[in-house]
Parts: C-alpha cells; structure tokens; sequence
C-alpha cells in the first residue's frame, strides 16, 4: 500500500538468502497480481531458483478469525500473520490446515440464504470424513481439529486422544488407544481402520486392514514367503505385486469366511499401504513470472488452475492478468453436458491458446487435443474474417451514400420519415418566420396548442350541454307514460 517498490525488493530477497527459500505462497486476494509482479522482478534480477504459487485466500482470512489462530500462535501477531502462516503451512500440510476453520465458511455469502445450512453441514461433514479416512491421520501426531472428522470420533473424543498424548503417553499400536479411559470398544473398534501408527511395532498398523483380519493379512504374506516386517521393503511390496495371481483365494474364503473383493483390497493394502491419493493430484502450479497478453502466443500450452465454472465454460487462471476461458465445446475432444462432470474448481489443467483479443483483454483456451485446438483455432479465424468482411463491406455502403449529393436522391429519400425529422423541420421554419431563437418559438407553440386546447374542450361542454337536454326530454316522457297507465287503473 505504501507502494515502496525497490525496499521492499530488498527486504525480499534478503529473506530469501538469508532463509534459503525456494517457495513462496500467494493469496489471490486483493492486491495479489501486484505482488506477483514484484516477486517477478526479484526472481528476474537475483533469484531465479525462488518460484511462488497462488492459493485461494478465502481460507486464511476465514483462519485469521478463528479461535484456533489465537491458540496455536501470540495473541500479540495481526491477522494478516495468521493468514501468511495459514498460507505457508497450506503447501506442506493442507488437509490439516483447512479442518482448523469452519467449513462453511468456504461458500460464498451470497448462496448462504440459498440453501439448507443443516443439510449443507451434513454434506460437508461427510465430505470431510471421507477425505480424512483416504488420507490416514497419524495418531500421535494430528490435531484434535483432524481427528474429529475421523470416521467413529467426534471433537471431544479428539481432544481426549490429545490430552492423552501431551501429559507424557502415546501410541504404539492402534490397540493401545483402548488404553484411554474414555474411548469404548465400539468407538476403537469404528476409528481403529482409519487412523495409522507411524513406526508402529506391527507393520500392518500402518495399512487401512482392519485389526480383526490381521490374521488373514499374516497368512496371505505366509503364503508369499513373506513377513509383516517386510512390508516396509519396497522391494518385498513388489513381490505381493507379481505373485498375487499365485495365491489360493478360495482356500481363503472358506477358511475365514470372507468374501473375494475384500480379500482383493487386503492384497491391494499389503502391495501398497495407505496410498495416499494426493500424490496423483499436484493441484499447485509454481510460477516464475507473470504472463502479459502480448507474450501469449497461438498453440502455447501452459498449466492452469481451474478458477471458476460455469454453465458455458470453465475460468482458468494462467498468470497473467485476466482468466482465460475454455469454453464448453473445448473442454474435452467428447461432448461434454455439464463442466462440472470434467473439471472441479482448483484442478490443476493443462491448456492450448487458441486467440488472444488484447484489445477487449480476452484469452481463449482450450484443454482438447493439440489437432483439435488447431482446428477450433482455424475456425475461429474464419469467422472473424467472415465479420471482418461483412463490416468492411457496410462501411463501403455508408461511404457510397455519404458521397451522393442530395439533389440526386429520389424524393422519398430526400424526405425524412421520422417524428424526429418532422419535428426538426418544424422547428426550422418557426425559427425562420420568427427570428427568435429555438425556445421563445417553442413557447409560441406551446401557446397556440393550449389556446386550441381550450376551443376544444369548450365546445366539448356545449356538446355536452345538448346532450345533457335530450336526457331531460327523455325523463320527462318516461315520468308522462307511468302517469297515463296510472289514471287507466
């Protein structure tokens, strides 16, 4: 705000040396593109390893008011602290990070009054405890604010297992949490498969198997020649992997009365345990620079993140100023009903540039194959050829009349057919015939329709008076005929 631009270069790359940074982490909020370009100079001129990304700033503010930001850090440090730290924590930790807010808070305020606010937590909750159940917290080491959206714990169970854990225990088996007063045997039993034990004592703690078919996870690596401590072995993992066609499950089924699809997923957990789904989904795309519109060029790809969607197509966010937009036809080579089925708002993409409109500072992308973004590419240009032509062509028509002399104009051209045309006109020959100016002429109308307006309505009245005699005439003769048949009776 204080736009002390090569100070605060300065401090930046002294923070960066001194600290020995390589990323640094953005909120898209207000003043976000400025910054951008700032980092873009100091990466240019002194750091060109230093790379920054960009996150959704609604999450750190939401953090900076929350009760668990005073907690964690001083009471001393601002709110633009808590969100930096939010912020940078964010890339390392970021399911940890975003179960310390609301998560209501994520919905924008103007469909707040649009929905059903208890179905709506529901939902959310639900959403929540499905992604904490993939991902495995660490019992020893998560949150309380993580463990309450583990699947059989609430918060105040949650912060049972921290208060355990900070007055001097903690946890080497998944059994050992039975050792805490509060936590029956239906509440273990529900959590125990959905929480892992970093190097725990028995290897098979670390997988998604549930402890009552240890057993069956035992004698299946038996049958591989295998043991549970060679499961931290990554080459042993890939023996379960090529010999899994070898082992019996029919024997299995029969001696443990088990169905074959869990046996499969037991297989799956011991070949890779708890794979973490997050690896496949790097959503976080690190830049060096910003990008301006005169540096796009046709058929670039870049990686984008999805911003905002929409019925006719997706926002991307690419670095440069403005978003680009892949409109719902370039989404994908297939036909596509509704966006929402192929993209999800923060997905990592990859894009073609298909036109660059700087003038009306527009982007057109498209997330189809490179052949296909050629092709919408042609078309594209083909109409704006098309448009092109038809406007040069009204111009050379307008040029053509604006050149004929009027005299030479039939005479149903020469004459305005307008109101406004006749008014003008009107208004020319008053100002002729009188020599005032517009107004003073304009007045005089007005006058002379009032003076008009009057004749009429007074013969109006005297309409009206003769109208109002025939009506007597007739009542009198209507009174006259009831007297007569009167006097008959």
């Amino acid at each position: 705000p204080k736009n002390e631009w090569q100070p605060a270069k300065a401090t930046i790359t002294k923070m960066i040396s001194k600290h020995n940074l390589s990323v640094a982490s953005l909120g898209n909020g207000n003043g976000s593109r400025e910054t951008e370009k700032l980092l873009a100079e100091v990466i240019e001129e002194n750091c060109n390893e230093f790379s920054y990304t960009v996150l959704e700033s609604a999450p750190a503010e939401a953090y900076a008011k929350s009760t668990v930001a005073r907690e964690e850090l001083e009471n001393s440090i601002t709110k633009k602290f808590y969100a930096a730290v939010f912020l940078g924590r964010q890339l390392t930790m970021p399911l940890e990070e975003l179960t310390k807010i609301r998560l209501g808070s994520f919905c924008d305020i103007k469909f707040k009054k649009e929905i059903n606010k208890t179905l709506f937590d529901k939902e959310i909750h639900s959403v929540a405890e499905e992604c904490t159940g993939e991902v495995g917290p660490d019992i020893n080491t998560a949150p309380a604010t993580l463990l309450q959206y583990v699947p059989g714990l609430d918060y105040s169970t949650a912060c049972k297992i921290k208060e355990w854990r900070d007055s001097g225990g903690s946890f080497d088996t998944r059994r050992s949490i039975r050792d805490i007063p509060d936590i029956d045997l239906e509440t273990w039993y529900r959590a125990a498969p959905f929480v892992r034990v970093k190097d725990a004592k028995n290897p098979l703690d670390m997988t998604r198997i549930h402890p009552d078919h240890y057993r069956v996870a035992e004698t299946i690596l038996q049958q591989l020649e295998l043991k549970k401590e060679d499961l931290k072995d990554e080459e042993k993992r890939e023996i379960v992997r090529t010999r899994r066609d070898d082992l019996d499950l029919a024997f299995f089924e029969d001696q443990f009365d088990m169905q074959r699809p869990y046996l499969n997923e037991i297989i799956n957990e011991l070949a890779d345990p708890w794979p973490d789904p997050r690896r496949e989904m790097n959503r976080h795309v690190f830049r060096k620079g910003a990008i301006t519109l005169d540096k796009l060029s046709q058929f670039e790809m870049l990686e984008g993140v999805v911003q905002k969607i929409v019925g006719f197509g997706v926002f991307i966010d690419i670095g440069a100023a403005e978003d680009g937009l892949v409109h719902i036809s370039e989404i994908s080579n297939d036909f596509v009903e509704n966006p929402y089925d192929k993209v999800f708002v923060g997905e990592k993409v990859n894009v073609w540039v298909i036109d660059v409109d700087p003038d009306s500072k527009r982007i057109a992308l498209s997330m189809r194959s490179q052949e296909s973004a050629m092709r919408a590419a042609q078309k594209r240009e083909k109409i704006k050829e098309k448009q092109l032509s038809r406007e040069q062509a009204r111009q050379k028509l307008r040029d053509a009349h604006s050149k004929v002399p009027v005299a030479d104009l039939p005479a149903s051209m020469q004459q305005a057919k307008s109101a406004a045309g006749k008014q003008s006109r009107r208004m020319e020959k008053i100002k002729a015939f009188s020599g005032r100016d517009g107004r003073a002429a304009e007045t005089d109308t007005t006058t002379k329709e009032n003076t008009q307006g009057e004749s009429a309505s007074d013969k109006s009245h005297q309409k009206g008076g003769k109208g109002d005699k025939s009506n007597n005439l007739l009542e009198r003769l209507r009174f006259a005929a009831i007297e007569e048949r009167g006097k008959e009776k």
